[in-house]
């Protein structure tokens, strides 16, 4: 499994392919799935930001936000994104692994804490029970956890991946350790957390976004429920509430 200095180098040396503009952006899912779910000026610390795409958004729907990432070239790029406009003055940025930033913040006083794309990113299901426990700690009463990842369950990632090199599937191979069961074991296991699990991208994004009917289709089918999803959808969603 890749270490973390591993994952920091791949990174650092893949930063500039890595711009905004040029990922898949599924803002349309996560704005129902996460984003709606934050009020306006909410505190928010997004872990694994990469290059921007959904802290642009966030800055965007009103919020403080802390983008901390490994890669000193990826915060770059947000920097530059937002160097002159009017979200710059609520933007922190933090180089270096969430647990050891961690320390930085005092407990029980954020409005949210993200992990989009980013957990399979870490070595081990340890790893990433110790990063969620960590962010729950860090919730004030009544805040959010707001995940999405790719779904491991689904047969079509080891294929996909594996077809794009050997770099990028040791990069990303831990989707696989990304399941359903595992992470609501892990979400459940928080005190007296309230979780809530949905999904995306029965159909591919790419084709949800070229037709509206098709969107609506995706949408109907992901409410439906039902642990066959466990193996059907591309990405998995969960929000975590902290007790008031």
């Amino acid at each position: 499994m890749p270490s973390v200095d591993e994952t920091t180098r791949y990174f650092e040396n893949h930063s500039d392919r890595l711009r905004a503009d040029l990922l898949v952006d599924k803002s349309e899912a996560l704005e129902q799935l996460l984003f709606s779910k934050l009020s306006p000026g909410s505190r928010v610390v997004e872990v694994g930001a990469g290059t921007g795409l959904y802290t642009y958004r966030l800055l965007q729907g009103g919020h403080f936000v802390t983008a901390v990432d490994l890669s000193q070239g990826c915060l770059d790029q947000i920097a530059r994104k937002v160097d002159g406009t009017e979200f710059a003055a609520r933007l922190s940025l933090m180089c270096g692994d969430f647990l050891e930033q961690s320390e930085q913040f005092e407990s029980s006083s954020l409005d949210a804490v993200t992990f989009i794309k980013v957990l399979h990113h870490f070595p081990d299901r340890a790893a990433i029970s110790q990063a969620i426990g960590r962010a729950y700690e860090l919730l004030a009463p009544g805040g959010k956890l707001l995940i999405f990842e790719p779904n491991g369950g689904n047969p079509l990632w080891r294929p996909l991946l594996l077809s794009r090199g050997r770099e990028y599937w040791r990069n990303e191979k831990n989707v696989m350790l990304i399941r359903r069961a595992f992470l609501e074991d892990v979400l459940t296991g928080l005190p007296a957390s309230r979780v809530v699990c949905s999904y995306r991208f029965i159909i591919p994004g790419g084709v949800v976004r070229r037709a509206p009917a098709l969107a609506n289709l995706d949408q109907l089918v992901c409410r439906s429920g039902g642990r066959w999803l466990d193996y059907l959808a591309a990405n998995i969603a969960f929000e975590v509430t902290k007790p008031q």
